[in-house]
């Protein structure tokens, strides 16, 4: 043979060329998107943002998405603490900053990790359990869990030296003053009058507002997305949809095979046969009896039905997927997304026909339609539909993708490079845990933006208006206010329409985290955290006289009002009981330089603000191709595909 190839080298060239040719074709031919090798290559291949002149791809972009969905599982301080659960570029940099600094270890290092956060728990947990149930929830593979965790670890050494590399000297006296102030914990009650439940007392009531000031409020706040501007307030409507979906539940598809003859006692007989092991297990005594099909017949039934029905089911889902995307074949797309052609609401195929071809085609009873919803939807809620909202698609990899995740990616509210979806094109088919098989497909969708009229919101309008006012108001009564909480705090409360709660043990700053150079605190209730209102208390009660107990002590004193301009509310609290930091809470505050920094850094700009997603933006130019080029440039499923 190589002698022949040797002497006819042309013949043996043509011969390798139509070779490739074939493997071109078979490969071309081969359903690449169902690979997951595959087409985790070929997104690594895609563009998602500049960094500078390197390129971050698509594969980066849907590493970064899978670790935060992996540490928000696992309850990382870094995304509390960071606000960036919803920002893989956000982390994409953190990471890199921390990797090019040296401070990330590898996949060991993510394995201690894992051991020291599991070391407090009161009963033993096994890592290898946790580490499966992240791979569960991200998608990574039991390698990338581990990393994912030593890059958690990397960033909090990052924001650890920055915050606790505070300029300066500072004095031991200093330390301790400062680590007395914010280790005092604090007993008391507090009552929150809340500028929008708020009873006036003496004064008259808050006027209706006017039609000038309800417009002037959306005027400023018309396009800033609720509770986001100052006070809370923001209009913006959000991101929302109309849908569609249709449901093939499991027992609709398992009732029909069980009328048919693929459970007749010859296929349950054959099937025990072909699957004895399944049935006696490892028992040899049994084995060697022969056992009677007879003993097994009811657990042979139902395996095979379950076998079936899943054969059944992805036997639908493909006929479903074809189906929606016949109307598509030949139809342009750019992007990854289909150029939808003119009257496309009036020409493609709507569901209840698409129930009529499946209940035909499979002899089931006809799916259940649901007809379109008439109000408009936050992509979100889909979450809460029954049945539906648990769905997900293996269509994007082989993390689950849920219909409300792929609602809000869709192309008319910005896209997502690895999550391809739009308006007017059914989804892939989603999964129940349970095996019911869900169709949908956002039948319209509206892209945030300002009210047109006072009309749309007034509601929200007047509501807020009057809190303005009402809060106003009750900066003028700050002193009857304070009178009326020192004669009981119960019927302050009533009198002004406020809501009392006890708290423990407030203190500026956790003991556990002041020797990291970490300012958190315990939040207040009803308040939340507040750091001016804590500091406030803390100032109180520094000031009593320390030879005597609080009960001691004329309550007026330890009563003050606080306006919370930032909540339109007024709180008012009162001090209980003082514990002073002890010696041990003091040695561990000075452990380290945490503490050291904080005092250093006082007055100046917080270090932590170094890493806003804004600053380290600007910091490694750092431009997604969205913004750059105006869309983004995604891949993915085609019309109901279930690839």
């Amino acid at each position: 043979m190589l002698k022949f190839f040797r002497e006819n080298e042309k013949i043996a060239k043509w011969i390798m060329v139509g070779g490739l040719v074939l493997l071109l074709i078979s490969w071309l031919a081969f359903d690449y998107s169902s690979n997951s090798i595959v087409s985790d290559w070929l997104a690594r291949g895609r563009t998602w943002a500049m960094v500078g002149s390197e390129e971050a791809s698509a594969g980066d972009l849907q590493h970064s998405q899978q670790q935060l969905a992996m540490l928000e599982a696992v309850g990382s301080p870094v995304l509390t603490n960071l606000g960036i659960d919803k920002d893989p570029g956000h982390w994409y940099l953190l990471v890199r900053e921390a990797g090019q600094a040296g401070l990330i270890g590898p996949p060991a290092d993510g394995e201690r990790a894992l051991a020291s956060r599991l070391q407090g728990q009161q009963t033993p947990v096994d890592p290898n359990l946790v580490i499966r149930q992240l791979m569960g929830a991200s998608g990574l593979s039991h390698r990338e869990v581990l990393q994912t965790l030593a890059d958690e670890a990397g960033v909090m050494r990052l924001m650890l030296l920055v915050s606790g590399a505070g300029p300066g000297r500072v004095s031991s006296t200093r330390l301790k003053q400062e680590a007395a102030r914010r280790l005092m914990a604090i007993d008391g009650q507090i009552l929150l009058v809340d500028a929008a439940t708020a009873q006036l007392g003496p004064l008259a009531p808050i006027a209706e507002p006017t039609e000038e000031q309800l417009a002037a409020q959306l005027k400023t706040y018309g396009n800033v997305v609720a509770g986001s501007g100052e006070n809370g307030f923001g209009y913006q409507i959000p991101n929302r949809i109309r849908y569609e979906w249709l449901s093939i539940p499991a027992t609709t598809i398992s009732a029909a095979i069980e009328k048919g003859p693929d459970l007749s006692n010859i296929a349950l007989r054959k099937y025990f046969l072909e699957n004895e092991g399944q049935f006696i297990g490892a028992n040899a005594a049994v084995a060697a009896s022969r056992p009677e099909f007879e003993q097994y017949q009811e657990a042979v039934r139902a395996a095979l039905l379950a076998k079936l029905t899943k054969e059944r089911t992805e036997e639908i889902a493909k006929f479903a997927t074809d189906r929606l995307g016949m109307q598509l074949r030949g139809v342009a797309r750019a992007g990854g997304y289909v150029q939808l052609p003119e009257g496309w609401e009036s020409q493609r195929l709507a569901f209840d026909a698409l129930a009529g071809d499946i209940a035909t085609r499979f002899g089931i009873a006809v799916p259940s339609v649901i007809g379109a919803s008439e109000a408009w939807t936050a992509p979100a809620d889909l979450a809460a539909v029954p049945g539906l909202g648990t769905a997900t698609t293996a269509a994007f990899g082989a993390r689950g993708v849920r219909v409300s995740e792929l609602a809000a990616a869709i192309k008319e509210f910005g896209g997502n490079p690895t999550l391809v979806a739009q308006a007017g094109v059914a989804m892939p088919v989603f999964t129940a845990p349970g095996g019911d098989l869900f169709i949908a497909r956002i039948t319209d969708a509206e892209s945030a933006h300002a009210p047109v009229s006072v009309d749309e919101v007034r509601e929200a309008l007047t509501r807020d208006v009057r809190r303005v006012e009402t809060y106003a108001a009750l900066q003028g009564q700050l002193d009857s206010i304070k009178a009326a909480a020192v004669s009981g705090l119960a019927a302050a409360a009533t009198a002004y329409g406020g809501t009392t709660s006890p708290f423990t043990e407030m203190r500026i700053s956790n003991p556990q985290f002041l020797q990291y150079g970490i300012e958190f605190g315990q939040p207040l209730p009803l308040v939340g955290a507040n750091v001016e209102l804590q500091a406030d208390i803390v100032k109180t009660a520094m000031a009593l006289p320390s030879d005597k107990s609080a009960a001691e002590i004329p309550l007026a004193d330890r009563t003050i009002v606080v306006p919370l301009p930032r909540q339109l509310a007024v709180a008012v609290v009162q001090i209980d009981s003082i514990s002073p930091m002890n010696e041990t809470q003091l040695a561990d505050a000075l452990k380290g330089n945490g503490l050291r920094g904080i005092v250093g850094r006082q007055g100046a700009e917080k270090p932590l603000d170094a890493f806003s997603y804004s600053a380290m933006r600007v910091r490694h130019q750092f431009v997604p191709l969205a913004e750059k080029d105006g869309g983004p440039e995604p891949s993915g499923a085609a019309e109901g595909s279930t690839k």
